[in-house]
């Protein structure tokens, strides 16, 4: 009968549009999901790289001051040394 049609009819569109509705939600949960993960995964590698290169900096920084400091010491006890060792000679002289 006619309603029998229209009733089938009606179920097979109401099947393509629910199986095309899904269709198109999982594509916009898919493209959502991947932006999501895109955005995470830039921000982890984003953070760290960043906590990469303050070590780096960090270790960099240390090591020069390091070695700013030992030369500063170097020479300072070089001049004192060499000033004891001035006044000792002069001491000396004085005496003789």
């Amino acid at each position: 009968s006619t309603v029998s049609q229209l009733a089938e009819i009606a179920a097979e569109l109401t099947a393509e549009l629910a199986a095309e509705l899904a269709a198109e939600l999982a594509a916009e949960l898919d493209a959502e999901l991947a932006t999501e993960l895109a955005a995470e995964l830039a921000a982890e590698l984003a953070a760290e790289l960043a906590a990469g290169l303050a070590a780096e900096l960090a270790t960099e920084l240390a090591a020069e001051l390091a070695a700013e400091l030992a030369a500063e010491l170097a020479a300072e006890l070089a001049v004192e040394l060499a000033a004891e060792l001035a006044s000792e000679l002069a001491a000396e002289s004085s005496q003789t």
